[in-house]
């Protein structure tokens, strides 16, 4: 095979095929969490005619974020994204095919942008944290 159909496929596997996958694989941990639920409430209402659903589908619901894990999260990963950009970029600068080195600079370019739109959601959200408190607090 040439590198073009080699290009090719990894094209058509990285642009088709992978995203698909992940929507299948999502969906699927889904649907079986949803069937694990019903079977615990099922067993449960077998052993215990009297019991109270609502409290059990109150355990299975996912717990809120307070503000302050949301504003440490967009600190995680503005800086995470931050340094990939900064490897990228070196590994740009000692590459020593052009061509290689351009797509470098590209991965670095997205990369460092979508760092450093995290970290400027970061700051917002750091001087608005008193606010984000109230409105948490207000709708527990």
């Amino acid at each position: 095979m040439d590198n073009q159909a080699v290009g090719m496929i990894i094209s058509l596997g990285v642009c088709v095929v992978l995203p698909v996958a992940i929507v299948w694989i999502v969906f699927y941990a889904n649907m079986k969490k949803n069937q694990m639920q019903t079977d615990i409430i099922l067993e449960g209402l077998k052993s215990n005619p009297n019991l109270d659903i609502e409290k059990i589908m109150d355990s299975f619901r996912a717990q809120r974020l307070s503000p302050i894990e949301k504003v440490n999260r967009k600190l995680l990963r503005g800086s995470i994204f931050t340094l990939f950009g900064i490897a990228f970029a070196f590994t740009a600068a000692f590459c020593p095919d052009p061509d290689d080195a351009f797509d470098f600079w590209i991965i670095c370019a997205v990369s460092a942008s979508v760092g450093i739109g995290f970290l400027i959601s970061y700051w917002f959200a750091y001087k608005n944290l008193d606010r984000l408190k109230e409105e948490y607090l207000d709708k527990k």
